[in-house]
């Protein structure tokens, strides 16, 4: 697969991902939620994943009809993996470690672009991967601790963008895509992959379906409202701005999460954010916003 990267990019196509990075910021607030019932980890991937499979499949009647080549399918189901990995870690670590691990997407995202895009590497793009990666160091203190569950909390967000990018640059493409189908394809991925994390990380399932039969009434009620009113409009958007803005400026617009996810972690439930979040922070946006500059956007 090899093919030119597109500079011009609609101004509806960057509102309309910016609106759901937003939301997409506030996705720990719904994961969190669950905790109250008993249920976390990888069963709140789980039940995300399943909800928002029923509520994305009632879209594809209205979804028009669009070319679905191999690479748009092998996206959508690793972008599925990345949100299960993703929520996931929300449930393992603090939400300012699983957001800005994450969001070395838009590094791995120049590399894609770079090798599989014709994208010439220049120092601009260097730039934006040094400033990403010294982000990360900076706020781990020059530490990425090996063991313990906050380490394979911080692995699982660092997957999470990895998936992200490579699931983003399968998906973009100068043909027609049947969103709702796409949308449909990244919740079986989620499903997939939320049922492999279930077996492989050894959490109780007798425990985890017994939490589930008591609270059945409430979690019904909330993941039904979540996945109509959110899981599924946003991912279809989400998945829509990855089929026509090219990856690595598509990672970038989805790094306004970071801002979002942790500003409301800090006011809402205190997780700490010193100088040396905040310097990381920076950091890791001001290597995104090479792309704004390289596309002129």
């Amino acid at each position: 697969m090899s093919v030119a990267v597109q500079n011009n990019v609609s101004p509806r196509a960057v509102g309309l991902v910016c609106a759901s990075a937003l939301l997409w910021g506030l996705y720990w607030i719904p994961v969190r939620a669950l905790e109250s019932f008993g249920v976390s980890g990888v069963w709140t991937a789980l039940l995300f994943a399943v909800s928002g499979l029923l509520a994305s499949i009632p879209l594809l009647a209205w979804g028009r009809a669009g070319k679905i080549g191999w690479p748009h399918i092998a996206g959508a189901l690793i972008i599925g993996s990345a949100f299960t990995l993703y929520a996931i870690a929300l449930t393992y670590t603090e939400i300012v470690r699983v957001v800005l691990l994450f969001y070395l997407a838009p590094a791995w995202s120049t590399i894609i672009e770079c090798l599989f895009y014709k994208r010439v590497f220049t120092l601009k793009s260097l730039l934006g991967l040094f400033l990403s990666f010294l982000g990360i160091v900076i706020i781990f203190k020059g530490e990425l601790p090996l063991d313990g569950l906050g380490a394979l909390g911080d692995w699982m967000a660092f997957a999470a963008g990895l998936c992200w990018s490579i699931g983003s640059a399968l998906m973009f493409s100068s043909n027609k895509i049947s969103v709702p189908a796409m949308t449909t394809l990244s919740y079986v991925g989620a499903a997939l992959v939320s049922v492999v994390c279930l077996v492989f990380l050894g959490e109780p399932i007798s425990e985890g379906l017994a939490l589930i039969n008591e609270h059945w009434r409430p979690l019904l009620l909330v993941c039904a409202l979540l996945a109509v009113f959110y899981l599924a409009p946003v991912t279809a958007i989400t998945l829509w701005g990855a089929t026509v803005i090219p990856p690595a400026m598509m990672s970038f617009l989805l790094t306004i999460e970071v801002i979002a996810a942790v500003l409301s972690s800090a006011v809402l439930l205190g997780e700490p954010f010193g100088l040396i979040e905040f310097a990381g922070t920076l950091l890791i946006i001001a290597g995104a916003l090479t792309e704004v500059i390289k596309n002129r956007v």
